[in-house]
């Protein structure tokens, strides 16, 4: 079954992958405690090049999808988009 993006369920999600005990095609969870995971830009590369999807910083899918050993709420605070941003920078060799 195809999972619509647009229509998200965080706490149904997170049901969905804690039975399934795996990430879904449409959404990946990333620990992200103090910083942006080193593969972020491979999950965002992967789902900008296929059907889309949502990534959910935060929670630990080892921890069984619960929130990430160390997250606290200033980290929740963190200005993600800011930091997305240096971390992600545009492609150059678009045409």
């Amino acid at each position: 079954m195809k999972e619509d993006v647009h229509s998200f369920d965080l706490a149904e999600t997170v049901e969905r992958m804690r039975a399934a005990g795996t990430d879904l095609q449409s959404c990946e969870v990333k620990s992200a405690v103090g910083k942006l995971p080193k593969d972020l830009a491979e999950s965002v590369s992967a789902f900008s090049n296929g059907s889309g999807g949502i990534i959910v910083l935060g929670l630990s899918e080892e921890e069984g999808f619960k929130p990430a050993p160390g997250l606290t709420p200033s980290a929740r605070k963190m200005p993600w988009p800011k930091h997305a941003t240096r971390s992600l920078p545009p492609r150059s060799d678009r045409s």
